[in-house]
């Protein structure tokens, strides 16, 4: 079987209550265990495309030095596979979200242009 990952690096994270709560009700809906493990789950899916690249070349690399049999390659790959789709879906509900934010603050900043506007023409008349 293979081994797990050495966690050597410790950090610790200030946020706000909110984020906070956002967080253990990931841990909840995902049973990861804890929300260190649901924070690495996060920043596992932020970084995706860079970990493809080098957690697939080390698994490459395993696999040519049959460190794990066929079924455990199996596994982990369909462990891998797993990661990327969620990985995937969270991203798309990400930028659809930041495709509505850009939406609603451009909204915003057409507003505040809109009113400089009218608030520098009625300070124009009241002179």
């Amino acid at each position: 079987m293979a081994e797990r990952i050495k966690k050597e690096v410790i950090t610790a994270v200030r946020m706000e209550q909110l984020m906070f709560d956002l967080l253990n009700e990931h841990a909840r809906k995902y049973a990861t265990g804890s929300n260190s493990e649901t924070l690495r789950t996060i920043l596992k899916a932020f970084f995706a495309p860079a970990l493809y690249r080098k957690y697939g070349a080390e698994l490459e690399k395993q696999r040519n030095g049959k460190i794990f049999s066929p079924g455990e390659f199996d596994n982990e790959v369909e462990q891998f596979l797993e990661f990327l789709r969620e990985a995937k879906e969270s991203a798309k509900d990400s930028l659809e979200y930041l495709e509505q934010a850009i939406i609603d603050f451009e909204e915003i900043a057409e507003r505040q242009f809109k009113f400089d506007e009218l608030w520098k023409i009625a300070r124009q008349r009241r002179e």
